[in-house]
């Protein structure tokens, strides 16, 4: 019976789907939103990356571009008297919503790299006191092609490790099969030795002795009368 149960319980196994889904909380509801965009190094749309909202009475204002942690834009801009940004590289532009006010940057030439997170910092220098804002928005760039690529291989990976975690489990429960029917079996024999030395006892008590003998009864002499 317990030989019938393991091979049922190692059939089961073998029907284990092939791939594990875990499901990860998210911990923190602070944390910065990221926006994915998946590009090709080629040729691509312009990149929006959104700043955050500058206070009504902001006048001088430092937007800078981060790409992961390494700044490589940077401006300051005077909005009471509407003056520009000071360029620095022409591939990076100030962004202007229906408000005509800045809301963001548009990077309008990537540089070739595999993926890259960029955010917008924002500095209010005048009023006083200096206030640093940085956005909750992150924009993280993947290439094309490296995602494909790392699709793929992600793929074959988790096929792979699918395939061989039923075996895993299978080989498993064989050893502990293998090893409770060996208990079983070395338990067995001793309960039928030990039966049997009891068996033999009881037969040697209730066996009658043949080298017993017989009491004499008390003999009373006659008198002899003379």
């Amino acid at each position: 019976m317990m030989l019938g149960v393991c091979w049922r319980t190692i059939i089961l196994l073998s029907y284990v789907p092939s791939q594990v889904l875990l499901q990860q909380s998210t911990k923190g509801c602070d944390e910065p939103r990221v926006e994915v965009l998946v590009l090709s190094a080629r040729s691509h749309p312009p990149v929006f990356v959104p700043c955050p909202a500058l206070p009504a009475n902001a006048q001088e204002v430092i937007m800078e571009l981060f790409k992961d942690q390494e700044s490589i834009w940077k401006c300051k801009t005077d909005i009471s008297s509407k003056q520009q940004c000071n360029q620095t590289q022409l591939n990076i532009q100030p962004h202007k919503n229906e408000f005509n006010q800045t809301d963001g940057l548009k990077i309008m030439a990537l540089p070739r790299t595999s993926q890259a997170i960029y955010r917008c910092q924002v500095g209010i220098e005048y009023p006083p006191p200096y206030k640093l804002m940085n956005s909750a928005e992150r924009v993280l760039v993947l290439e094309k092609d490296k995602v494909q690529e790392d699709h793929c291989s992600s793929a074959k990976q988790s096929t792979e490790d699918g395939h061989r975690l039923p075996w895993v489990w299978i080989t498993v429960v064989s050893l502990l099969c293998t090893y409770s029917i060996a208990v079983t079996i070395f338990a067995l024999v001793i309960w039928f030795k030990l039966s049997g030395a009891e068996y033999q006892n009881d037969y040697m008590n209730t066996r009658a002795t043949r080298n017993i003998r017989k009491k004499k009864g008390v003999q009373t002499p006659i008198p002899r009368y003379v």
